[in-house]
Protein backbone atom coordinates (compact mmCIF):
# COMPACT_ATOMS: atom_id res chain seq x y z
CA UNK A 1 0.00 0.00 0.00
CA UNK A 2 2.75 2.26 1.33
CA UNK A 3 4.75 1.53 -1.94
CA UNK A 4 2.06 2.64 -4.67
CA UNK A 5 1.67 5.90 -2.85
CA UNK A 6 5.01 7.03 -4.19
CA UNK A 7 3.51 7.10 -7.53
CA UNK A 8 0.81 8.55 -6.84
CA UNK A 9 1.02 12.91 -7.73
CA UNK A 10 -1.76 15.71 -7.09
CA UNK A 11 -5.16 15.27 -5.64
CA UNK A 12 -4.14 11.30 -6.10
CA UNK A 13 -1.44 11.78 -3.43
CA UNK A 14 -3.32 13.40 -1.35
CA UNK A 15 -6.17 11.16 -1.14
CA UNK A 16 -3.81 8.18 -1.07
CA UNK A 17 -2.15 9.61 2.48
CA UNK A 18 -5.81 9.75 3.48
CA UNK A 19 -6.36 6.26 3.34
CA UNK A 20 -2.82 5.10 4.81
CA UNK A 21 -3.54 7.40 7.72
CA UNK A 22 -6.56 5.84 8.60
CA UNK A 23 -5.03 2.51 8.42
CA UNK A 24 -2.19 3.98 10.25
CA UNK A 25 -4.27 5.03 12.85
CA UNK A 26 -6.59 1.77 13.05
CA UNK A 27 -3.41 -0.16 13.59
CA UNK A 28 -1.81 2.41 16.41
CA UNK A 29 -5.37 1.84 18.30
CA UNK A 30 -4.45 -1.64 17.83
CA UNK A 31 -0.98 -1.84 19.27
CA UNK A 32 -1.95 0.84 21.85
CA UNK A 33 -5.01 -1.77 23.05
CA UNK A 34 -2.16 -4.57 23.14
CA UNK A 35 0.33 -2.01 25.08
CA UNK A 36 2.52 -2.80 21.80
CA UNK A 37 3.99 0.77 22.23
CA UNK A 38 7.17 0.01 20.36
CA UNK A 39 4.86 -0.65 17.49
CA UNK A 40 2.86 2.19 17.68
CA UNK A 41 5.66 4.65 17.61
CA UNK A 42 6.82 3.11 14.39
CA UNK A 43 3.73 3.64 13.22
CA UNK A 44 3.25 7.27 13.62
CA UNK A 45 6.63 7.78 12.98
CA UNK A 46 5.46 5.89 9.64
CA UNK A 47 2.93 8.77 9.01
CA UNK A 48 5.20 11.48 10.16
CA UNK A 49 7.11 10.81 6.84
CA UNK A 50 3.87 10.79 5.06
CA UNK A 51 2.17 13.63 6.16
CA UNK A 52 5.86 15.43 5.66
CA UNK A 53 6.06 14.40 2.24
CA UNK A 54 2.60 15.87 1.28
CA UNK A 55 3.26 18.91 3.56
CA UNK A 56 0.38 18.21 5.99
CA UNK A 57 -0.12 19.74 9.09
CA UNK A 58 -0.63 16.32 10.99
CA UNK A 59 3.14 15.66 10.59
CA UNK A 60 2.75 17.44 14.12
CA UNK A 61 -0.19 15.21 15.33
CA UNK A 62 1.95 12.34 14.55
CA UNK A 63 5.08 13.47 15.89
CA UNK A 64 3.22 14.37 19.49
CA UNK A 65 1.49 10.91 19.29
CA UNK A 66 5.16 9.00 18.42
CA UNK A 67 6.38 11.09 22.19
CA UNK A 68 3.47 10.08 24.01
CA UNK A 69 3.70 6.20 22.82
CA UNK A 70 7.49 6.43 23.81
CA UNK A 71 5.89 7.86 27.20
CA UNK A 72 4.43 4.78 27.86
CA UNK A 73 6.40 2.66 26.64
CA UNK A 74 8.81 3.94 29.28
CA UNK A 75 5.97 3.96 31.72
CA UNK A 76 5.52 0.23 31.04
CA UNK A 77 9.13 -0.93 31.85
Amino acid sequence: MISDFAVLRGDARIEGAEIIFKKINEMMLADEGRLDFQDAIKLAKRAVGIARKIKCPRRRDYLQQAAEYASLAIIGQ
